[in-house]
């Protein structure tokens, strides 16, 4: 009877904080795409591998720091091992229609059925959506919620768009983007 209570009690505990990391997850991409508002967004990110590669090569540094070295951030062990376990979810994170009320979710699986081998397919896309389309990760929380690391992308044609892997940082229960730690823009 005592073993039945003590793995009553550890299912609801690892479920609360279960939930309460997805209301965190929720709350900060709420927040970056606040004044963004109406997008297009994936349910997932097409380039994965690619993604987390980019966190194997950021978690190579001790320090993190911005181009012109005015802002830096000294991970620890355990962090560089939680955020690379953490980005090597990103293939398996999907995001639904309800996460970003007034936008609208395309399946991965539309979009390559648009551009499958279509010279035109940016044409099509725009017709049918007007404009571009963001795809994210999750993101990554370290040292209790007050940091998080983020990775967004915005396509908006061949020749058109940004990706970026951001730090953020919680001042007086706002996200506010501390530096970046990779960009490239086309």
């Amino acid at each position: 009877m005592r073993y039945y209570f003590l793995l009553t009690l550890l299912i609801s505990i690892l479920t609360v904080s279960l939930h309460a990391q997805e209301r965190q997850e929720l709350e900060f991409i709420r927040s970056y795409f606040k004044e963004k508002e109406p997008i297009v967004y994936t349910d997932k990110i097409d380039v994965a591998e690619y993604v987390y590669n980019l966190f194997v090569d950021i978690c190579k540094k001790d320090t993190l720091r911005t181009y012109k070295h005015e802002a830096r951030l000294v991970l620890a062990k355990h962090e560089k091992d939680f955020i690379l376990a953490e980005a090597s979810k990103i293939k398996e994170k999907s995001f639904d229609g309800n996460l970003l009320k007034k936008s609208t979710l395309i399946p991965r699986s539309k979009l390559s059925e648009i551009f499958k081998g279509k010279i035109n397919g940016w044409q099509k896309f725009t017709k049918e959506y007007n404009g571009g389309f963001y795809s994210f990760s999750k993101p990554i929380f370290i040292r209790n919620e007050t940091l998080c690391i983020f990775y967004v992308d915005y396509a908006c044609g061949n020749l058109c768009g940004n990706t970026e892997i951001a730090v953020y940082k919680k001042i007086k229960d706002t996200w506010t983007e501390w530096f970046v730690l990779y960009q490239a823009v086309s």
